[in-house]
């Protein structure tokens, strides 16, 4: 079924039918989509032995059926990560919230079959085994439910469900989110798939302590992607995770179409001591417009992102490359660009370190991303201006606000040399409000 964010939701068949009338055994588990672009989380132990697997949609009592391929596979974690082929699936966001014990929770899957069933309990405990972390709960699950989703009590995709202990009651365990979106990390670091992987022996597992689906057998261990880097890359790409998460989910930025926002800046005395009220529009892909006004006049900008105008009280004239070059900047930097960098393939992210981000693109635009390590929030962005001899700028941003479901901030502190030199204050901010091209791109 479709989550709360349009999450969607699917059955998992192994196996793979016969001529005449031989059939050869087939397994049965639950999956989620994870990524628009049809990216699944289940279990390692439901794809295990099988020949091919067949991912089966279900959003209300509509369904529709996939070959799927595997791209990772853990069975440490009991963890693998599936690729249906296809775009804009409804898909959820992975949540790197804490979770609290006692928190109330959904288990969602398809025990025995019995497709979309949901079980409720709580959180009973956050446990360690070998160095992995579980979330243990009471949520009951059986046989199917395995690689169905855990749903917190506000709709959040907390975890997958794994396995219980056998003989024992409502002892059942999920794995968390933060594993899985490493997981799909090094997922998306690969350029083709896994080959399914087959068990070489079924031994018994040790005091029968865990019961999956299927037997407990072990499998050798896959080769993993061979970039010299990959928990730096994973790194990344959980940075960015966190920040979209915080400043809405990546389904509302990607959503963002166009921009209304207006406010004041204030520069400081040593930098001339104005005023300046400014408006700025913004149409998707890039069509931008920004309104000065100063002591001496109103000044206007606008770009398609190739070309443009700028409107001084001396008249109208081409935009100069220094003013198109800042408004290219400009849209790079956008919220909804920026944290989906590591989506687009004309991007290249680079972990820094110490919660910085590098964040590049073939234009020759870069910026540095700080994240406050406590709210995931961007804490601030640097930058150089183009044509700027005075020096490296740093945005530091706070009083952060909801806009249709995204979260701005309201004031940027702006430094630059090292030197506070302004202060920037958001009065009114308007997303998705259908402006059109035509409108920013009015002449006066």
């Amino acid at each position: 079924g479709a989550g709360p964010n349009g999450g969607g939701s699917g059955g998992f068949g192994g196996g793979q039918r016969g001529g005449g009338q031989t059939r050869e055994a087939q397994s049965l588990g639950s999956g989620f989509i994870v990524s628009a672009d049809g990216f699944v989380v289940t279990n390692a132990h439901v794809v295990r032995n099988c020949k091919a697997i067949l991912a089966t949609l279900l959003k209300g009592k509509a369904r529709a059926s996939f070959e799927a391929s595997l791209w990772y596979y853990s069975q440490d974690s009991d963890t693998a990560v599936l690729k249906i082929d296809g775009n804009r699936f409804p898909y959820f966001e992975l949540s790197r919230q804490d979770i609290s014990i006692g928190q109330r929770i959904y288990a969602i899957g398809s025990p025995r079959g019995l497709e979309q069933t949901i079980s409720e309990g709580i959180v009973s405990g956050n446990r360690v085994d070998d160095g992995l972390q579980w979330i243990q709960h009471s949520a009951p699950i059986s046989p199917g439910s395995s690689g169905g989703a855990l749903i917190g009590s506000k709709g959040n995709l907390v975890g997958i469900n794994s396995f219980h202990i056998k003989d024992s009651q409502n002892l059942n365990f999920a794995v968390p989110s933060s594993t899985l979106t490493e997981a799909l990390a090094l997922a998306k670091l690969r350029n083709k798939p896994l080959s399914i992987p087959l068990a070489q022996s079924r031994p018994e597992v040790a005091n029968q302590a865990k019961q999956h689906e299927t037997p407990a057998i072990e499998s050798k261990k896959l080769e993993q992607p061979a970039e010299a880097q990959p928990k730096a890359v994973v790194a990344t790409i959980t940075f960015l995770a966190r920040a979209r998460e915080a400043m809405g989910g990546a389904a509302k930025l990607q959503g963002v179409k166009d921009l209304t926002q207006s406010g004041t800046i204030q520069l400081d005395a040593a930098a001339g001591g104005l005023k300046i009220t400014q408006n700025e529009q913004w149409v998707a892909p890039s069509h931008f417009r920004q309104e000065n006004v100063l002591p001496f006049g109103k000044v206007i900008t606008y770009s398609d992102g190739t070309t443009g105008w700028s409107s001084t009280p001396q008249g109208l004239v081409p935009a100069p490359d220094a003013q198109l070059k800042q408004i290219g900047l400009e849209t790079f930097r956008m919220w909804w660009s920026l944290l989906l960098s590591d989506e687009n393939p004309e991007r290249t992210v680079n972990d820094l370190g110490n919660g910085k981000l590098e964040i590049s693109d073939k234009a020759g635009h870069l910026v540095t991303l700080t994240l406050d390590p406590k709210t995931g929030l961007p804490a601030s962005q640097t930058y150089a201006p183009p044509g700027n001899a005075n020096g490296i700028v740093e945005e530091i941003y706070a009083d952060w606000q909801d806009v249709g479901g995204v979260r701005l901030p309201r004031k940027i502190t702006l430094v630059q040399a090292g030197k506070h030199f302004a202060d920037r204050t958001v009065t009114s901010t308007t997303l998705n409000s259908g402006l059109t091209v035509e409108q920013i791109a009015q002449k006066p």
